[in-house]
């Protein structure tokens, strides 16, 4: 999903059907819309910090909500929970591009913290911390980034059915027309939404494919 992709798919719908050159909006105006609806949906907040080489740089922190935790049993037989981040962080140092874990639940979010450990790092501790007791670290969660998804030690998934995730990610305003945007599919379809119904059109019942044809 880019940018130009979802703002060509919004003038397609807006027109009725095949974008032409004396509409009244271009999508250069859509464009900006789409950056300030996924500015919205995700609650970005500007961050600055140091990345590999040294220099402060500035991201946006993004938020994604009721994201799924599932479970599985590995081949030693020992049942984890996992989950698949929803967009490809930036890459810092210490995997801090996966700013923020916590359940999405508020009242669990209150007595239960996630606690990030660097890939590899609980099999040393936890044979050997006092502190670790059933995948927990005084009684709050840990979890590791493997590629694009977290790895929690033990099963959660009958405490925490679902997480909010933050990550640090680039700038939206610099994405380029065709990079693409730190969000999932459904994300865009609610960009689209959002950015029709600002223009006065009631969003149409279409298919999720990039060209923006209308269902039948």
């Amino acid at each position: 999903m880019t940018l130009y992709l979802l703002s060509e798919r919004i003038l397609r719908l807006y027109e009725g059907g095949a974008p032409s050159t004396d509409t009244g909006i271009k999508i250069e105006d859509i464009k900006r819309m789409v950056i300030d609806q996924i500015n919205l949906l995700l609650k970005t907040e500007t961050i600055t910090l140091e990345g590999y080489d040294g220099n402060p740089t500035n991201f946006m922190l993004a938020r994604y909500e009721n994201i799924a935790v599932s479970s599985g049993t590995t081949a030693g037989g020992i049942t984890q929970s996992t989950a698949t981040l929803p967009a490809v962080p930036v890459s810092l140092p210490m995997q801090a591009g996966v700013w923020r874990v916590e359940p999405n639940v508020s009242s669990i979010a209150r007595e239960v913290q996630f606690i990030p450990l660097q890939y590899g790092q609980w099999s040393l501790i936890k044979d050997f911390s006092p502190l670790v007791v059933q995948g927990q670290i005084l009684g709050n969660y840990t979890y590791e980034v493997v590629g694009t998804t977290l790895l929690f030690p033990s099963d959660i998934s009958s405490t925490v059915t679902h997480i909010n995730i933050t990550l640090v990610v680039g700038d939206i305003a610099n994405y380029g027309d065709f990079d693409l945007l730190p969000m999932p599919a459904d994300y865009g379809d609610q960009v689209v939404r959002n950015v029709l119904t600002i223009l006065g059109v009631v969003p149409p019942v279409e298919d999720s494919a990039d060209d923006g044809n209308k269902q039948k």
